[in-house]
């Protein structure tokens, strides 16, 4: 079996030529983001599986929050340094 590794790859990546160097990046982000939503599609199926299953249960988005908040450890508040970010990206003289 012959091993592939990425130092190997971008060698050859880099004999191509620019342009087709840039179609397959463009390749590989269009692959990439369709395994993404595969893998997004095929979470929400395993959830609503569940759910018809009976093991879980409606909630309302404040208290999944909340339990969230909970369960992180060490001081780290996810929500206030996401919000910190988009203040940042989306409202730059807020």
């Amino acid at each position: 079996m012959h091993t592939v590794t990425l130092d190997s790859v971008l060698d050859k990546v880099m004999l191509l030529e620019s342009e087709q160097r840039d179609m397959l990046v463009e390749i590989v982000r269009n692959r990439q983001l369709q395994a993404r939503r595969e893998e997004f599609i095929q979470g929400v199926r395993e959830g609503l599986a569940a759910y018809d299953r009976g093991e879980l249960k409606p909630q309302i988005a404040e208290e999944i929050i909340k339990e969230l908040h909970e369960s992180l450890s060490g001081g780290f508040d996810f929500w206030d340094d996401a919000k910190e970010d988009l203040y940042q990206d989306y409202l730059p003289n807020a």
